[in-house]
Order: C-alpha cells, then structure tokens, then sequence
C-alpha cells in the first residue's frame, strides 16, 4: 500500500523527489526495496534513500524483524563505508542514521548537513537521558553503548570536519560536554 501510494504522490508531484522512514517490524523494508528497485513505478528513480529503524534488541534476534528486512539484498544495504548512500540505510538510533547520511552527504544531495548532524545528535543525546528505564537495566546499558558510539562517531566527524561553520560549536561542544559527563 505505501509504495502504490508513493507512485500516486509522485504523479501528483512530479517535481520531488523522496526519502522514506520505516521500521524492521514489518512491511516497511518490502516498501524500502520496491522503493528502490521497481524502475517501472513512477516515482522510484526520484527516491534519494530509504531508512529503515533496525528494532533488533541483539543480532540474533529474528522475532523483532520481518523476513523482507532480514532477506534484504546486501547490495542494498548502506553503511558508512558503501561508495553511496542511495540504498536502505539500516539505522539503530538516530544518531547512527544521521551520522550514515552525512557520511554520503555528496550522493545524498546533502540530506544531512555538519549542523543537521550536530542538532540530531544533541537532540538524541538529550533525549536519552530523559528516557526512564526503570526495571530495564540490561536495554539501558546496550542503548547506552550504542549511543555513545554512535556519538563519538559523529562528534569525531563534526570536529574534523573543514571548513567548520562557527554555528557548529555550539552544539559541538554541548555533545563533548554529554558524553564526559556520566552517560
């Protein structure tokens, strides 16, 4: 249903061009790929990626996945190091998702910028410590860990980053600040 409504829109608005948020629970990676791989549809060759929420609580979780998303074609997976970003981009959190758009920034038409980085990660990160994880220790720490990698990934990229827009320290320094303190 979502990609005939994609090609729908697209009659409508032939002038756009597309980017889907979806999760791993269910039909929403078969949209990912139809999204990406049907050149018949109308639409389909004007999405510039797809992102897809990983809801695994481990890898060996299946229960939490459909099959259409743990049978997604490895040429259609993208990760910081794939040569582009048009593809599925399966993300853990935000931070991770943002932080895999900005790496392919020249093939993504820039969908995420140094200071959409900056403001995604600060937002998570601020986010995270207001979730209330009482009786879940176990998420909290797994959640904890992905975060602050995800984070240091990105607040790596954003301090190494030339040139480096004056508006960007802010939020930089608000990250670094975060993650020294008990996280």
């Amino acid at each position: 249903m979502k990609f005939k409504n994609l090609g729908k829109f697209a009659e409508v608005y032939p002038e756009y061009r597309y980017v889907f948020v979806g999760d791993s629970g269910q039909a929403d990676a078969l949209t990912a790929r139809l999204m990406l791989t049907e050149r018949s549809r109308e639409g389909s060759s004007r999405v510039v990626t797809t992102f897809i929420h990983d809801l695994r609580r481990s890898e060996n979780d299946q229960r939490s996945t459909s099959p259409t998303f743990r049978s997604l074609p490895a040429d259609l997976l993208v990760t910081k190091t794939s040569p582009t970003g048009r593809g599925v981009i399966a993300f853990r959190n935000y931070i991770e998702a943002a932080l895999i758009a900005h790496t392919h920034s020249a093939t993504l038409q820039n969908l995420v910028s140094a200071e959409g980085l900056a403001r995604i990660t600060r937002a998570a990160l601020t986010q995270f410590h207001a979730i209330d994880f009482q009786g879940l220790a176990e998420s909290r720490e797994r959640l904890r860990r992905q975060y602050r990698e995800d984070a240091e990934g990105a607040h790596t990229r954003l301090t190494t980053a030339t040139p480096r827009p004056p508006r960007l320290e802010d939020d930089v320094t608000e990250i670094r600040r975060i993650l020294d303190a008990p996280f």
